[in-house]
């Protein structure tokens, strides 16, 4: 099976942009690994660098979501090797504290572990 058949089967991007946007940290969780570690490196809305465990990362996108209104999340290119799929995503959001829009360019890796497509790598600006 080719990797973009598979990601077509189990990895809904359409899904994952809609709950990105919304904010739903519930529909987040499937889409990060349970045992191994998301590498994180971002600095916008905050600084945060190292490798998460899957509570840490959601714990991470609930504090976002909860001082930040996603006003888009789209992806923007997909670029697909081996076992691993690199999405650019353009994600603009306002800040409900100092009241000012943030446009934001974020890398997300894709590895394929136990069938299964999980975001092992989050890096931006």
């Amino acid at each position: 099976m080719s990797i973009f058949l598979t990601l077509l089967l189990s990895f809904s991007i359409s899904a994952f942009e809609d709950s990105f946007t919304k904010g739903e940290i519930k529909n987040l969780e499937k889409y990060f690994p349970d045992e191994s570690k998301v590498y994180v490196e971002i600095s916008v809305p905050f600084h945060v660098y190292g490798f998460l465990s899957k509570s840490q990362i959601l714990a991470l996108f609930k504090n976002i979501f909860y001082q930040f209104e996603t006003k888009k999340f789209k992806i923007i290119e997909k670029i697909e090797g081996g076992n691993s799929i690199v999405l650019r995503i353009e994600w603009v959001i306002f800040d409900k504290i100092m009241e000012e829009t943030k446009n934001i360019n974020i890398f997300m890796r894709l590895s394929l572990e136990k069938n299964q497509w999980y975001i092992s790598e989050v890096k931006g600006d």
